[in-house]
């Protein structure tokens, strides 16, 4: 009787430890206002709480690094954010970052441990998340970014959403690595999108997207199909210096200012079927496994083109098929 008296003892003292250690201690939301201060935010991280918020505007910079002590034992410093966030139709009245440094070149970046979703939000100002970490879902489905955004070397190791949000301002996604599925769908970019040495290694799909600026995909490593079918391109677009093992999928696209496909590996084939092509457009220098699809494209008035030293390997040479 005794050593079933102590082991209950042992098993619920165990069961309180845990309980106090636990990352994440209940949900914080506030259902009393409608504006938000982000540095309660900062305080609900801080003591654990998953956030939850609806229909709130959250004023002030709303900056993760914030909800970890800061080590200058070291260059980089990291917040580890082990609640989720869900956060849907709220609006940001200032920056929200994931990213800073200081003067002395130490550098703070933000580890999102569970999942994070912006659902229907706004952000008034700029975004940055900068080298940030997502290890659950990201999602930013019908988002309205106002200011630039940068996800510069950010890791997206599940399933990343943009879908049918709009980035009024430039976006950024240089040395991002996209490990799951990832969705721009129907998705608006207002200005230029940069995506140089960016790595899909998962589907990835841009179908249906309107690029009204500078759009460049150059250095890419694709291990998976990108999808760009029925996209707009109303600026020059910039395909270049990349290897897609997965596939280019461009068909019924429109570009409007000029293409540029140059010095490209692609494993599997490039599809560019029912293509509109309009101004100057480049095509050189890449190498192909099997021929390319450029069946029923159209030219608008502006159209020209310069094509060379395009080959199938293993074949030496490519025919002309524009």
């Amino acid at each position: 009787m005794k050593k079933l008296y102590f082991a209950l003892v042992i098993m619920v003292t165990a069961m309180i430890a845990a309980s106090c250690n636990a990352p994440n201690s209940g949900y914080a939301n506030d259902n009393k206002d409608s504006v938000i201060k982000a540095e309660k935010i900062i305080k609900w991280l801080k003591s654990g709480k998953n956030v939850v918020l609806k229909n709130k505007t959250i004023t002030g910079l709303l900056d993760f690094t914030k909800a970890y002590p800061v080590n200058k034992n070291i260059q980089v410093s990291s917040a580890y954010i082990n609640t989720e966030l869900n956060f849907i139709n709220c609006v940001f009245e200032d920056s929200v970052s994931a990213f800073g440094s200081d003067n002395e070149g130490l550098n703070y970046v933000t580890i999102f441990e569970r999942n994070v979703c912006f659902l229907n939000c706004e952000f008034a100002k700029g975004v940055n998340f900068k080298q940030s970490d997502f290890r659950g879902r990201a999602n930013f489905d019908q988002c309205h970014f106002r200011g630039a955004v940068s996800f510069d070397g950010t890791n997206f190791r599940t399933g990343t959403s943009f879908c049918s949000s709009n980035f009024h301002g430039e976006v950024s996604f240089v040395s991002a690595v996209f490990n799951g599925r990832t969705n721009f769908l129907k998705t608006f970019f207002r200005e230029s999108l940069v995506c140089q040495f960016a790595k899909f290694n998962d589907y990835t799909m841009f179908a249906d997207s309107y690029f009204y600026g500078y759009t460049e995909f150059s250095k890419v490593f694709a291990s998976s199909s990108i999808d760009f079918t029925n996209a707009k391109f109303l600026d020059r677009s910039l395909f270049t210096n990349s290897m897609y093992i997965g596939g280019l999928k461009i068909n019924k696209c429109e570009f409007h200012k000029g293409l540029s496909i140059v010095d490209n590996i692609f494993i599997r084939t490039l599809e560019m079927y029912k293509a509109q092509l309009d101004g100057s457009i480049l095509y050189k220098n890449n190498s192909f496994v099997s021929e390319p699809n450029f069946s029923e494209i159209q030219h608008g008035d502006n159209y020209t083109i310069e094509t060379s030293n395009n080959t199938i390997i293993q074949q030496l040479t490519l025919k002309s098929i524009l």
